[in-house]
C-alpha cells in the first residue's frame, strides 16, 4: 500500500514492477467459496489426515513435502510470478505417474493438507504456492492472491480456483484486504 506521493513517483513504481496501468483502487478477493477447510478455528481432524497420507504413493508426499519445504524457506526464488515454471520442475520431480494422474481442486486440496501434515507445519506462503503448482501440473487455471490486515504488517497469501479457495486448514482469508493477485496462463482443462 503505497501513500499518495509515492503513486505518483516513477522511479519507485519502476523499482518495485508497477506499472500505472496495473493500479487498482479496491482489488477483489477472487474467493467466494472454500473446497476444503476446517471449520473456522477447528483444525481438519487427524484421523482424515492420515487417511490422505496414506491414500497417496507415500514417495510423492515425501516430495511433496520436500517441495513444500524449499517454498517456505526460499521464498525470494520461488515467487508467484515464476510459478508456472517451477510446476514444470515439480511435475518432472514426482514422475510420471503424478503427471498421469486426473487432477481435481478436491484431490489437489487432500494432497496439500496431507503434504502439510507431513511436512509438520502450516504455512500460508508454501500451500499458496505448492496449491498453485498442482493446479499449473493439472491444467486449472488459479488465483495466488496476497493480502494484508491494514493497519498492520501482517500478510496472507492464498490460492483460488473459479472463485474457490482450494484449501485453507483455518479459512481467514476474509480478514484480509487483497493488495495483490497473480493469475495463471494455465487454461482450464480438467
Amino acid at each position: 500500500m503505497l501513500d499518495p506521493e509515492q503513486v505518483e513517483n516513477k522511479v519507485l513504481l519502476w523499482m518495485l514492477g508497477l506499472r500505472p496501468s496495473m493500479r487498482v483502487d479496491q482489488l477483489e478477493d477472487p474467493a467466494v467459496r472454500v473446497g476444503l477447510a476446517g471449520a473456522h478455528e477447528k483444525e481438519i481432524p487427524p484421523a482424515d489426515l492420515v487417511g490422505w497420507v496414506q491414500a497417496g504413493p507415500e514417495a510423492q508426499l515425501r516430495r511433496l513435502s520436500r517441495w513444500y519445504r524449499l517454498f517456505h524457506r526460499h521464498r525470494h526464488v520461488f515467487t508467484p510470478q515464476t510459478i508456472e515454471r517451477w510446476s514444470r520442475v515439480l511435475a518432472i520431480s514426482l514422475g510420471p505417474s503424478a503427471r498421469s494422474q486426473h487432477w481435481t481442486l478436491e484431490r489437489i486440496a487432500k494432497r496439500v493438507a496431507a503434504t502439510e501434515h507431513l511436512a509438520g507445519f502450516s504455512d500460508c506462503y508454501p500451500r499458496a504456492l505448492l496449491t498453485a503448482c498442482l493446479c499449473s501440473m493439472a491444467g486449472i487455471r488459479f488465483n495466488i492472491t496476497i493480502g494484508i490486515i491494514a493497519p498492520t504488517r501482517k500478510l496472507h497469501a492464498w490460492c483460488t480456483s473459479d472463485g474457490t479457495l482450494i484449501y485453507e486448514p483455518t479459512p481467514r482469508h476474509w480478514w484480509y484486504r487483497p493488495l495483490v493477485d497473480f493469475r495463471s496462463r494455465a487454461t482450464a482443462g480438467t
